[in-house]
């Protein structure tokens, strides 16, 4: 699509079998890269020919961490943990307040620290030892935040997210 000489955007069709749907983008190699993806290959802008990928289900090299009420903000014989402001010695440093504008790179730092509840010591003690330091983005939007997954330099940061809301 073009406005006098100015190109405004492509659009590529993506029906289905009964012939619903279009997708409008700026670039169209968005597009082409995320069909390759399928193959599995990366078909980089400007390359003649698709690199082959390995790849696997997440399922198959890790699995589902604990859930975000069971870490911090849940009732109190539940959540191990309660977040405070950050500290460079902390003990339990973690990336959780969802600061997208302080998220645009691989590696980030700690946003907070965590404090483990008065008798919840061996429970915290328990889901600490399953921290790392790939921290993927729960509820993933475009437009919340431009990370799908993080990385924070100490192995053991707990990083969660809400797409749309921080928790307090």
């Amino acid at each position: 699509m073009t406005v006098g000489q100015q190109a405004l955007g492509e659009a590529i069709a993506a029906l289905d079998e009964v012939g619903r749907g279009c997708v409008r983008v700026l670039d169209y190699s968005l597009p082409q890269i995320s069909c390759a993806l399928t193959q599995p290959q990366l078909w980089l802008p400007g390359e003649a020919n698709p690199l082959p990928l390995s790849m696997v289900a997440l399922g198959d090299i890790g699995e589902m961490g604990y859930y975000h009420l069971q870490i911090i903000s849940g009732p109190p014989n539940e959540a191990s943990f309660y977040k405070t402001a950050p500290s460079d010695t902390s003990t339990y440093p973690a990336l959780w307040n969802h600061h997208a504008e302080l998220e645009t790179q691989m590696i980030c730092q700690p946003d907070c620290q965590l404090e483990v509840r008065i008798g919840m010591e061996k429970k915290a003690s328990k889901i600490w030892k399953t921290a790392g330091r790939a921290h993927t983005n729960r509820d993933f939007g475009l437009g919340s935040q431009p990370l799908a997954v993080a990385l924070t330099k100490r192995k053991n940061n707990w990083r969660h997210r809400l797409a749309k809301c921080e928790l307090s």
